[in-house]
């Protein structure tokens, strides 16, 4: 997934992605709301559902059955 999709995702879930102006001195800095933490976290999460989905696959190898593997990766959304 791209850093847009994950934003768009967490917008959808009602997750606020904004920029806060703060005036500091005679500076303004600019600070983005926790989308750093939400990127990191779901690179984490893919990460993980990645070498899931391949130890499935390395799993039904033998039977070299595509849609079972598929199902497979598929019903893990049910757990």
């Amino acid at each position: 997934m791209t850093k847009d999709e994950i934003i768009q995702l967490a917008e959808d879930c009602g997750i606020a992605h904004q920029y806060y102006e703060i005036k500091v001195g005679k500076k303004i800095v600019t600070v983005e709301s926790q989308t750093g933490r939400l990127l990191k976290f779901a690179k984490l999460v893919a990460e993980i559902e990645r070498e899931a989905c391949a130890a499935l696959c390395s799993a039904t190898a033998a039977r070299s059955d595509a849609e079972a593997i598929a199902e497979a990766i598929r019903a893990r959304g049910e757990k």
